[in-house]
């Protein structure tokens, strides 16, 4: 299997038909090798396009029938169009490929090795002719973040993804431009990648931008389980810096079995309970929520509450008048009242018991 020999050369009306890597056919893209990662990674990349209208209707508060029937015809659709060829077919990391998953609680994304990850930029206004945006990779903790992110040797040296690709140490590669440059800074030895910025299409209103990770965060050699920031900017054509955003990444085998892991721990931290698949959380304490933390106390500083209920809040509000006239009462009667109140609770005791003694009699 490892030694592929050519094909024989087919003719038709005596012409020699083409030989092709891959060819799209009733909108299946066939390769030589009858894989379909072709086709995974292409599919996922023309659905992606359909996700930010689905964002848009659900930020206008459309219904979820709406929305749903929205998503089966733009995106549900190109998913599983002619899926009973392919998808039998399909290796398991293909198969796990239709997903890239981005946590939103942690801000971070969960990809495979050198698998497609579209990513949106969204700019507050057009910026300047000529815009660029960089991609680049840091270690996120302190101890390591001088240190340059590279691949791994042996993603270097395999022969695999580096067809003709001369930036083999580079984690991040950019597909869909033919505009893309690397770049190694002379100081920090720092590696980048950047891309013209272009405008978005009709219709849109984000640039999408596909980025590669090309070695496994555990890779040994490389990022060797560190954890990575990926920081993408947006700068003038002399280095002025207009924008920038940075998100975790973390390239594994399984996306979405990781992006739980995590997610399940982090709410287990913070005080949310996870059963099962199942997420449970704790009902919030709303004079928790109210009332403000420990601080220096006033007596003169006015807080609000919410109350839920005419009933109680009248019930409060008679109570917050008592203290407001007892507080405006001298000292040395505020002091009366309070001895009177005393006696009166301890004459209240007493009776108690004495009924308490009679009853005792009574019953003997």
């Amino acid at each position: 299997k490892s030694q592929r020999e050519g094909h024989v050369p087919i003719h038709i009306n005596g012409e020699v038909v083409e030989t092709v890597k891959s060819y799209k056919f009733l909108g299946i893209n066939i390769s030589e090798d009858l894989f379909w990662s072709l086709h995974s990674e292409t599919i996922v990349r023309t659905a992606h396009q359909g996700l930010y209208f689905l964002r848009r209707l659900k930020r206008f508060g459309i219904s979820s029938n709406i929305m749903s029937n929205f998503y089966r015809c733009t995106i549900e659709s190109i998913l599983t169009s002619c899926i009973t060829v392919w998808y039998g077919n399909c290796s398991s990391l293909d198969r796990k490929a239709l997903q890239n998953h981005y946590s939103q609680l942690l801000n971070k994304l969960y990809c495979q090795l050198a698998k497609t990850c579209p990513v949106d930029v969204l700019v507050g206004r057009e910026p300047p002719k000529g815009t660029m945006l960089r991609a680049t990779a840091i270690y996120k903790k302190s101890e390591h973040v001088s240190e340059v992110v590279i691949r791994c040797p042996h993603h270097q040296s395999i022969a695999e993804n580096n067809e003709g690709v001369s930036h083999r140490s580079h984690l991040i590669r950019v597909e869909g431009s033919q505009r893309v440059q690397y770049h190694e800074d002379p100081n920090t030895r720092r590696h980048s990648v950047t891309l013209p910025y272009e405008s978005p299409q009709v219709g849109s209103v984000v640039t999408t931008i596909l980025l590669n990770f090309m070695c496994n965060s555990s890779c040994m050699g490389g990022m060797n389980r560190r954890p990575i920031f990926t920081i993408l900017t947006m700068e003038t054509f002399d280095g002025q810096v207009l924008g920038r955003q940075c998100f975790e990444v973390r390239v594994c085998a399984c996306p979405g079995r990781d992006r739980k892991t995590e997610e399940d721990n982090l709410k287990k931290i913070t005080g949310e309970t996870v059963t099962g698949t199942k997420r449970k959380h704790q009902i919030p304490d709303p004079l928790k929520e109210v009332l403000p933390a420990a601080e220096p106390e006033s007596a003169d500083e006015i807080y609000i509450i919410h109350i839920r209920g005419k009933e109680r809040f009248e019930m409060l509000r008679t109570i917050n008048a008592s203290l407001e006239l007892l507080h405006m009462m001298p000292v040395a009667d505020q002091e009366k009242y309070s001895q009177k109140r005393n006696t009166i609770t301890f004459d209240q005791a007493s009776l108690q018991a004495k009924s308490g003694k009679k009853h005792l009699k009574d019953s003997n």
